[in-house]
């Protein structure tokens, strides 16, 4: 298909005179809102400006029809229709397409988050207008507003300058609209603090700057109604690429969670909202590299120190979300990243954690890739080090010398025989692995990657 066609078609559809549109209202919206979301199978088919621009058209659309009740006649988009509008922006702000421009999702995105502004705004006006403004006979709900506010909070607290300067926009818009009050929208009080909604131009804040957004931000993470959906902005935040985004979003979660009244119950939550952020985006690197690289540092600066099993079960319950990651990855950025994790996993000393680490680790150290096998060796050393327990301090000298002394970059036959040997002295026994079936055919089985291929994984996701 031509891409510039769909481009603009797209357009024309929302260009439409009110009349056409309503002889054709069903047909218009479930059209525009599968061409705004709908991702094609083959990769070098999906065209991020066909997907805007249909974005644009609904909204523009959606401007024109209004929604029923604001009209005589009450004409317009009915409440399951507008429910379906809001819906398919929602789905759109989750847009996370890439290719060799870089993060043209994102252009989606911000066409979702300025027009997700303007038809919440709308809908507050036709409930007005029909005198049912905060009643749940309104095409507003409450349920719609905690989904957009979670969304566009999300959206703020991630990585990249404009998309938050965008979201912030749209939520001033709908947190502070000229003519209502918004009804329905949670912890109203703190939003406003944080958001410092209502202030004078000179002192709005620039939420393009890293320094400026993620200290304000860093407070909703002790709140439980929006805790899920910051983390995972701040998880792309602290594990992207960018220094001033990683130091100003990394410093500010640090600062919340070290000066919480409740240090222990804020550390708790963060763990479990982390643990089912990993676990929803199963096998998603985009957000799994980050979500490790935030919780290698958690562990590491001691915010979770006080989440000592078996009385806390944050630390199993981590190591078993980065797990299921690790099994069957080809990944090597993934895998150096989810092994550092397992790794500082080894401070807590209870059984039902060090244990499965150190299995993991072993097992790590005779992985088909060397930078994995070198990068296990370093890490189970150093922790071996910096944590009493692990081994049996008899042992320690035996141990450490054969960590320091191999080359697990050497042939994994020649490494394996060492690494039997600390299976002996750490006193673990192997992991049981679910070994694939044989070929019936007797088809040859696909050649392992070679380590290189992580490399270029690594160049991809870089967008060099």
């Amino acid at each position: 298909p031509n891409p510039a066609a769909r481009r603009g078609f797209a357009l024309a559809l929302g260009a439409f005179t009110e009349d056409v549109l309503n002889a054709n209202l069903d047909l218009l919206v479930d059209g525009l809102i599968t061409a705004s979301t709908r991702l094609e199978e083959n990769a070098e088919e999906r065209d991020a400006e066909a997907r805007r621009n249909a974005v644009e058209a609904l909204v523009t659309a959606v401007k024109t029809l209004g929604f029923a009740g604001c009209h005589d006649g009450a004409k317009g988009l009915n409440k399951e229709s507008s429910n379906k509008v809001v819906e398919a922006l929602l789905r759109a702000m989750q847009d996370y397409c890439t290719d060799n421009r870089g993060d043209v999702g994102s252009w989606v995105r911000m066409a979702a988050m300025d027009g997700i502004a303007l038809v919440c705004g709308m809908m507050c006006a036709a409930d007005k207008a029909a005198g049912k403004l905060g009643d749940s006979a309104g095409v507003w709900s409450d349920s719609i507003c905690v989904k957009v506010i979670r969304t566009l909070l999300q959206q703020l607290s991630e990585k990249i300058d404009r998309v938050r300067s965008c979201a912030g926009a749209a939520l001033s818009k709908i947190i502070n609209p000229p003519d209502f009050e918004t009804p329905f929208i949670p912890e109203r009080s703190l939003l406003w603090e944080v958001l410092q909604i209502g202030a004078e131009e000179a002192a709005a804040v620039d939420w393009g700057s890293p320094s400026a957004a993620f200290p304000r931000l860093a407070k909703l993470l002790d709140n439980d109604t929006y805790r899920d959906s910051v983390l995972s902005g701040f998880v792309v935040s602290v594990g992207g690429i960018s220094e001033s985004t990683i130091k100003h979003s990394w410093s500010s979660m640090m600062q919340v969670m070290q000066a919480a009244p409740d240090v222990k119950a804020l550390a708790t939550s963060v763990g479990d909202s982390l643990s089912k952020l990993i676990h929803e985006a199963e096998k998603q690197d985009r957000v799994i590299v980050p979500a490790f690289k935030t919780a290698h540092l958690l562990l590491s600066n001691g915010c979770f120190d006080c989440l000592q099993p078996p009385e806390s079960v944050v630390p199993k319950t981590l190591l078993e979300r980065v797990q299921v990651e690790l099994r069957g990855c080809k990944d090597v950025v993934k895998l150096e990243s989810g092994l550092s994790v397992v790794a500082t996993l080894l401070q807590f000393s209870d059984r039902s954690v060090r244990y499965p680490c150190l299995q993991t680790l072993l097992a790590l150290l005779c992985h088909k890739y060397s930078r994995v096998r070198r990068k296990a060796g370093e890490e189970l050393y150093m922790q071996l080090l910096t944590y009493d327990g692990i081994v049996d301090p008899e042992k320690m000298e035996e141990v450490s010398s054969i960590l320091v002394e191999t080359d697990w970059a050497a042939e994994i036959a020649t490494v394996k025989l060492k690494r039997d040997e600390l299976y002996v002295l750490l006193d673990v026994q192997r992991a049981e692995t679910q070994r694939p079936a044989p070929s019936v055919d007797g088809a040859a089985r696909p050649s392992a990657p070679r380590d290189d291929q992580g490399y270029q994984q690594l160049v991809k996701e870089m967008h060099y």
